[in-house]
C-alpha cells in the first residue's frame, strides 16, 4: 500500500514537470524572432522604448491581467514579421548590411559636442496582432554611465528612423483618443511634432517615406539634433560610424512626407 502512494507521488511529479517545460517551451517559441527577423548592432546598448510607445497591445494587457479573479482573459495573437509583410503592414526586413527599404536619417558625426557612439539596426520578429512591429536604424549619441549597479541607462541622445508605413503620428493614442501634441516649424517641407510622455516630449519628423523619432535627455540637444538630420540613404547600407556619416542639414531642408503619411494611411 505504502509503495502504491509512493508510485503515485511520483508520476504526480513527473507530470508537473512535464507540464512546466511544455509551457517553457511554447513561451520561448512566442519570444523567438520569425523567419527574416534581423536585428544587428555595432555597438548594443540599453535604448529608451525603442518601440516608442505607439499604440500597441502594452495597456491592453495590463488591463487583462488585473481582470477579476476567475475572469477569462482573452488570448493575445502573434504575428510574425512575414506574415505582417504579406498583410502589407512591414516592409521585408533588410540586413545591416544592406541598403534598407527606406530612407535613413541621422544628425552628423556629432550633436553639441556629443558624439556619435553606435548604431543598431533591428527588424522582425513576432509581435501582438495590436502592436506595430519593430523597424528601424538607430544612431546613438553619447554613452550613459549607470552609477551604483543600476542594469542600464539612457544615452543622451538617439535618433531613429522608421518606413512611414510602420509609424506614424495616427499611432498615437491614449484610452481610444489622440495623443495631444504641439507642431513645430516645418523643416523644409517636412512636417515636425513634438508629443508629451511622461518622462518628458519627444520629436517626431515625417519627411518622404521616413518617420524621424528623437529622443533626447533635454530638449535643447533635442533642438540641436533636428537642426542638424540629414539623409544617409544611398546605394551603400546606413553609416555606422562617425567618420562615414554626412554633415549638417541641406540648404533645402527635408522633403515633406508622402500622402497619408502622418494619417497612417500608407500600405508597406
Amino acid at each position: 500500500m505504502g509503495s502504491s502512494k509512493v508510485r503515485v507521488a511520483i508520476v504526480g511529479a513527473c507530470v508537473i514537470v512535464v507540464g512546466l517545460v511544455a509551457i517553457a517551451i511554447v513561451s520561448g517559441k512566442a519570444d523567438t524572432p520569425g523567419p527574416g527577423s534581423e536585428e544587428v548592432g555595432v555597438r548594443t546598448a540599453d535604448v529608451r522604448s525603442p518601440e516608442g510607445q505607439l499604440q500597441s497591445a502594452s495597456a491592453d494587457i495590463s488591463a487583462r491581467t488585473a481582470s477579476q479573479p476567475g475572469e477569462e482573459i482573452p488570448a493575445t495573437h502573434l504575428l510574425t514579421n512575414h506574415e505582417r509583410v504579406l498583410r502589407h503592414e512591414a516592409l521585408p526586413c533588410t540586413p545591416a548590411d544592406e541598403p534598407t527599404n527606406f530612407d535613413v536619417y541621422s544628425a552628423g558625426p556629432s550633436v553639441a559636442g556629443v558624439p556619435l557612439e553606435g548604431f543598431t539596426r533591428r527588424c522582425g520578429g513576432t509581435t501582438p496582432v495590436d502592436e506595430p512591429p519593430a523597424n528601424f536604424t538607430n544612431y546613438i549619441y553619447g554613452d550613459c554611465d549607470t552609477g551604483g549597479g543600476e542594469s542600464g541607462c539612457e544615452p543622451p541622445l538617439e535618433i531613429q528612423s522608421w518606413p512611414a508605413c510602420q509609424r506614424s503620428l495616427a499611432d498615437y493614442s491614449f484610452e481610444g483618443k489622440p495623443m495631444p501634441y504641439r507642431r513645430l516649424p516645418d523643416l523644409g517641407g517636412a512636417e515636425v511634432v513634438e508629443i508629451d510622455f511622461e518622462y518628458g516630449p519627444r520629436i517626431e519628423v515625417y519627411t518622404g517615406s521616413s518617420t524621424i523619432v528623437i529622443f533626447a535627455g533635454n530638449r535643447a540637444l533635442a533642438m540641436k539634433a533636428l537642426e542638424q538630420l540629414r539623409s544617409q540613404q544611398g546605394d551603400a547600407a546606413p553609416a555606422t560610424i562617425a567618420g562615414e556619416l554626412k554633415g549638417g542639414q541641406t540648404d533645402q531642408g527635408l522633403a515633406p512626407p508622402i500622402d497619408g503619411a502622418t494619417e497612417g494611411e500608407v500600405a508597406c
